[in-house]
């Protein structure tokens, strides 16, 4: 099946109907409508030739200047009677070089290992039939610190065909190096299945790094909350730091034991944003109900809540297009230069007609807004 279909498919699952939270905030700021934003919106537009659109799009600063992109499945190639041409790999990256100012302009890469274009990020041999999605990422005292979804090939049908099987940690010691000459490490982190991960968002937090994850009820994929774990950036140092994650179980207690894992709101998704703001004093992510036309916003003076109820801010006005658009991956991205005040957020529009979506330059590429905090 091919990759794309894939990665729809584990999107389809996550279209989530409601799971008891915690309480919610009194006194949460005003958050105005979102907008489209004119001055990143064609950022990571669809290449002539190489880069030819992607969904995932999860950003992680290496520093002020430099900012790195993570997408999912990504064709590649030129347009060719009007139709992208060429393979699809099952990830790949870009660096932003804000030095001059923003937009700032973006280089993209994909592993070209005997000059066959495949995932930046691969297992560690070829014949390993597994293969990593885009999850979250920090950067820390001059390095980065994935936390990358690993996949592999399911029971279900058609589309369905995949499974999530796990976490893995890519470390990479020189970012600042061209990404082609990365040193990176992998560590399985032993967590992640179908119905639990860690990986949807992730901050620095003190002397830990914070993981916002998500969570089903049982086995019930249609019943998804935002979960939170945390790991010791000490561990991050060693051959196992899967086995020093701890989990919020709400009442100020965190636990060795997924079991116990507290919903923090809903909807939560496999992809989205974590991050403290300044300008309003509050925690904030955002969610999109994956295939929906809603994007949410939500706040919490900590990052174990209470958090806020759903704030509307925004309605993809590609769904009112095409019946077969579909729209997902709705994240923030505070390291972009915007006013104090404001936010710039991504989400991708695909299609349910897998093919196409190759002959269509209005989608299958992160589409920027921006949205507004009323401050005093």
């Amino acid at each position: 099946m091919n990759p794309l279909c894939r990665r729809l498919s584990i999107l389809l699952l996550a279209v989530f109907t409601g799971f008891g939270c915690s309480a919610h905030a009194s006194g949460d700021p005003v958050v105005g409508m979102a907008v489209p934003d004119l001055a990143y919106d064609q950022l990571l537009a669809p290449e002539a030739r190489g880069f030819l659109g992607a969904d995932g799009a999860a950003s992680v600063p290496i520093n002020s200047n430099r900012v790195l992109w993570i997408f999912g499945d990504t064709p590649i190639g030129i347009w060719k009677g009007g139709k992208r041409t060429g393979p699809m790999v099952r990830n790949t990256i870009a660096i932003q070089d804000l030095s001059s100012g923003a937009p700032g302009e973006v280089e993209y890469y994909w592993d070209l290992t005997d000059r066959i274009p495949g995932d930046f990020f691969h297992m560690p041999t070829w014949e390993d039939p597994h293969w990593l999605w885009p999850g979250t990422g920090v950067s820390h005292d001059g390095r980065l610190f994935l936390f990358l979804s690993k996949m592999g090939e399911g029971s279900g049908p058609d589309a369905f065909g995949f499974q999530t099987v796990g976490c893995v940690l890519v470390i990479v010691e020189n970012p600042l190096d061209d990404p082609l000459s990365w040193e990176m490490t992998q560590r399985d982190l032993g967590v992640g299945n179908d119905h639990f991960n860690i990986n949807a968002a992730a901050m620095v937090e003190g002397d830990h790094i914070i993981l916002l994850g998500y969570a089903d009820p049982g086995d019930d994929p249609t019943r998804r909350a935002a979960t939170l774990a945390r790991m010791p950036l000490a561990a991050l140092e060693t051959e196992h730091p899967g086995s020093q994650i701890e989990y919020w179980t709400g009442e100020d207690k965190w636990e060795s034991d997924s079991a116990h894992i507290a919903p923090l709101f809903t909807p939560g998704t496999t992809e989205t944003s974590l991050h403290y703001d300044e300008s309003i004093a509050r925690y904030v992510s955002v969610s999109l109900q994956p295939f929906q036309e809603k994007i949410y916003l939500f706040t919490a003076e900590k990052p174990t809540g209470p958090w806020s109820d759903a704030v509307h801010i925004y309605d993809v006005p590609e769904l009112t297009r095409d019946d077969n658009y579909v729209a997902y991956a709705a994240r923030a991205h505070p390291e972009l230069p915007t006013a104090r005040n404001e936010l710039a957020i991504t989400y991708v529009v695909n299609t349910r007609d897998f093919w196409s979506m190759f002959s269509d330059r209005e989608i299958y590429f992160p589409r920027f807004i921006r949205v507004t905090f009323e401050t005093e």
